[in-house]
């Protein structure tokens, strides 16, 4: 029997959306600083945290989407293409388009296939047998962005 999840207010989770895509934001902006100064352990450190902070603003901007509609159940878990193709038809065709054109025409379901788990992958890396994972930060701040909008 699974459990159904609400949310009491939307708009909650699309602040706390907002939060962490600018801290996120925060440590990305810091990146070329550590690289010339070659602090490695900061540019780590910073790399890491931002792909984890904006990898879980993404999903909690899916998941505000979701707690708009009227059309759809809140949703559990952390997978972006799950949580993505849960939206109405609509939506996504919406957000898919947006992404298109702001990306120069990328495609929304390879980037949500690519970084699908991308927020467990990163936040327990250190766990991982497979430390070979990919980040694109120029279109997930970009699709955030769309998400947020």
């Amino acid at each position: 029997m699974s459990k159904k999840h609400t949310v009491s207010n939307p708009q909650d989770l699309i602040d706390d959306s907002i939060a962490i895509g600018c801290a996120s934001n925060v440590l990305f902006t810091r990146f070329d600083e550590f690289l010339e100064t070659q602090n490695l352990e900061l540019f780590k450190s910073s790399f890491l945290g931002a792909v984890i902070l904006n990898s879980f603003a993404i999903e909690l901007s899916i998941k505000a989407i979701h707690a708009q509609s009227d059309s759809c159940e809140f949703p559990s878990g952390h997978k972006l293409q799950d949580l993505f193709d849960q939206l109405p038809v609509e939506t996504k065709k919406d957000i898919s388009d947006k992404f298109s054109t702001s990306t120069n025409g990328h495609c929304l379901n390879e980037f949500l296939k690519m970084h699908n788990t991308s927020f467990q992958d990163w936040r327990y890396i250190a766990e991982s047998k497979n430390n070979d994972f990919e980040y694109n930060f120029s279109d997930s701040r970009k699709l955030l962005a769309i998400l947020q909008s």
